[in-house]
């Protein structure tokens, strides 16, 4: 991958569960500093 918008991954939490949405709020915040060379992930909220 050379360019952000080449791929992208958005997940959506059906369920309530904290550690499901722990899990989910790391892979769209923390992503890049924990060494991915793009932030490919999003988490959405409805």
């Amino acid at each position: 991958m050379y360019i952000d918008g080449e791929l992208g991954i958005s997940s959506i939490q059906v369920a309530i569960g904290s550690n499901a949405t722990c899990f989910l709020e790391n892979l769209d915040d923390e992503l890049k500093s924990a060494g991915a060379k793009f932030d490919i992930c999003d988490k959405i909220t409805m």
